[in-house]
Formats: C-alpha cells, sequence, structure tokens
C-alpha cells in the first residue's frame, strides 16, 4: 500500500530509504540553500508524494518518494520570483536555487533546460510535435520523446545511445529503466518482425474500478463495454519495420446525431502496414448532403496527414482513401462485420491461434 502521510512512510525501511535516495538527488543537484526567511517573506509549504512503480504484469519496480512544494499557495508576482520551503526549523529555510515539482513554473523551467541541453548536443524539436526531438549525423539518428520527466530513447545505433545516456547523465540525474517495456499505459512487447503495443494492464485496471452508482442506461452501456474488454485484454497493434509510405482512410456517418444533426467524422492513417492515428470526431458544422460530410471528414483527414508527414520530415503527399474501413469508426456494426474490419485494421490478439 502506498502511504498518505510521512508518519505512515516512516514506518517502513523501504519509503525511509526511497525519501533518502529523493534528498540526496536534490542535494546533488544544488536544488536549495539553508538561509534565514527574509522579513516580509513567507514560506511556501512542501509534502512528501509516495507512489509505488510498476511493471506492466503488476510487480514491484520500486519506490518512489517524491518531496513536492505546495504551489497552489503561490501568488502571482509574489512567489513566482522568491521562492522559498520549510525546514525543521522555523528561524531557517531552504531558498530554493531550482524548481521544485509542485511549482507553478516547474514544469516550464524543466522543459526549458531540458531542450536546451538536447539543442546544444545537436538535436533539432519537431514543429508538429514539441516534445518530440530528433538527432541525425553521419549515419546515426536519435529520437527523443519526452513526457513530463519521463523519455524514450530510439537509435539505430547502439555506441551513440551510450554516449547520449552520458550526457544527460551529466546534465541531469537520470535512470536508465533498461528497454522500453511500458509507456503511459502501453505495454510494449518485442519480436523479431517488430513490436506489439497493448493496454492490458490499463484495460484490466478499468474491469477491477467498474462504475459506482450508475443508472440503468449507464449499467447497460459499461456492461457492453466492459464485455468487449474483458474478451480482448491482451489485443493491440503491431508495427513492423518497413518503409515509409503514408496511407489515409476517412469516412462520415451524415447528420448522425439526432439532436444537433452533425455529422460524424472517422479517420484511420497508416505508415506502410502499421497503424499511427486514428479518431472519431462530431464534425464542427452541420453539413447540407452526405457529400458536404464526406469532403469536411477529407479535408480534415489531410489536415492530421500533413502534421504527421512534418513529423516524419517527410516531403510527399498521403494516399488518401473514403472506403467502408472506416465505418467501425463512424458506424454501429454487428459482430461479424466489426471483427472483420478490425482485422483489415491490423489489429491483433497476441494470444490468439495462429
Amino acid at each position: 500500500m502506498e502511504p498518505m502521510t510521512y508518519s505512515e512512510a516512516t514506518k517502513d525501511p523501504r519509503w525511509r530509504l526511497a525519501m533518502a535516495e529523493e534528498i540526496r538527488a536534490l542535494d546533488d543537484n544544488g536544488t536549495w540553500v539553508v538561509q534565514s526567511l527574509p522579513s516580509k517573506k513567507k514560506p511556501i509549504g512542501c509534502k512528501w508524494v509516495f507512489k509505488i512503480k510498476r511493471w506492466a504484469d503488476g510487480t514491484v519496480e520500486r519506490y518512489k518518494a517524491r518531496l513536492v512544494a505546495k504551489g497552489f499557495t503561490q501568488i502571482e508576482g509574489v512567489d513566482f520570483h522568491e521562492t522559498f520551503a520549510p525546514v525543521a526549523k522555523l528561524i531557517t529555510v531552504c531558498r530554493l536555487q531550482k524548481s521544485l515539482y509542485g511549482l507553478r513554473q516547474a514544469s516550464r523551467n524543466w522543459y526549458s533546460k531540458f531542450s536546451t541541453a538536447l539543442i546544444q548536443y545537436g538535436f533539432q524539436q519537431s514543429e508538429a510535435d514539441h516534445s518530440l526531438f530528433t538527432f541525425s549525423h553521419d549515419g546515426v539518428f536519435l529520437v527523443v520523446l519526452v513526457y513530463v520527466d519521463d523519455m524514450i530513447l530510439m537509435t539505430n545505433d547502439s555506441t551513440s545511445c551510450v554516449h547520449f545516456k552520458n550526457y544527460l547523465h551529466q546534465c541531469f540525474r537520470i535512470k536508465d529503466l533498461g528497454p522500453l517495456s511500458y509507456f503511459m499505459g502501453i505495454e510494449i512487447i518485442r519480436s523479431g518482425s517488430g513490436l506489439f503495443l497493448n493496454q492490458r494492464k490499463y484495460t484490466l485496471d478499468i474491469l477491477t474500478e467498474v462504475l459506482q452508482d450508475p443508472r440503468q442506461g449507464h449499467w447497460d452501456v459499461a456492461i457492453r463495454v466492459l464485455r468487449y474488454l474483458k474478451q480482448s485484454p491482451r489485443q493491440g497493434i503491431f508495427l513492423c519495420p518497413t518503409s515509409l509510405s503514408l496511407t489515409a482512410y476517412c469516412d462520415a456517418d451524415w447528420a448522425s446525431c439526432p439532436m444537433t444533426r452533425r455529422s460524424l467524422t472517422g479517420y484511420f492513417i497508416t505508415l506502410s502496414d502499421s497503424p499511427i492515428s486514428w479518431k472519431t470526431k462530431k464534425q464542427t458544422t452541420v453539413s447540407k448532403s452526405s457529400a458536404e460530410a464526406e469532403y469536411r471528414a477529407m479535408v480534415a483527414t489531410i489536415a492530421i496527414s500533413l502534421g504527421n508527414i512534418c513529423a516524419l520530415e517527410h516531403r510527399y503527399l498521403p494516399r488518401v482513401f473514403a472506403l467502408p474501413i472506416v465505418d467501425i469508426f463512424t458506424k454501429a456494426l454487428g459482430r461479424g462485420q466489426f471483427h472483420f474490419l478490425l482485422s483489415k485494421l491490423g489489429i491483433q490478439n497476441l494470444h490468439s491461434p495462429t
């Protein structure tokens, strides 16, 4: 169980060790200096947050303790320039030299420092997605994808990967978690022919939580969704290393909303045979005909495809089709047709018989 208070955590040696590691990391990073509180200055409180990090199969990876500032007490123009966090003695405080988790400006400062370090190394920031950084030099290709303080590193050269991780470790205290296996609720399984992605753990978590105090209508819909999830927790997409060819499929369901008469747009984009982007969304305006709804869906699909092209740094237009393969995103289908189109989209079940 994750402790809710500091007093609970101190009773367990694993959490005491985690807190000691957090304090040591903050000290090594030069996060604060201890000094007397200046007059007319108010210290910002802090608290411990405890989290058990788990692998994709649910087993414990490590115990993480994080010291977090109570940024919700900050006042713009007052605390955003001079920030303090309290320590044991009331007559002295820790004056922050660097941002601490929880402060209003912490995310911005961290991203600025991290992106600057990558650009100095030679990375280029993607204009389509500012969390994506790419490095290309003499046949060496590195890709870094950032999510808050977690990152994925991809490369075609192991030696350059080691050099880059050493550079990151000099700039920041990083923890190498090894080959990617679980990220943002997605489980990654490797094989000789490619990568298999699924959300088994996320699906099982949904099944354990379900809904609280539902009405009959909510209950019927929830049971239908949960029944589907229970039948396919290991279902996912397969990414294969093939040539870069972008293909987009789109469809529209005209006036599908009985209340607003707005149409529904659905699109599905593949890189070669690997699905990379898909969505179902209600159109922003009312289309006067099914043809108009189809064209609006096609325009939206092309716009998303061009964004993917920018991220991949390719300079060609995608092939766009308006085919029934996207009916799965816009129409209520029977079981047989649903599973038939699902297989056409490249969705696979890792444990299904071959």
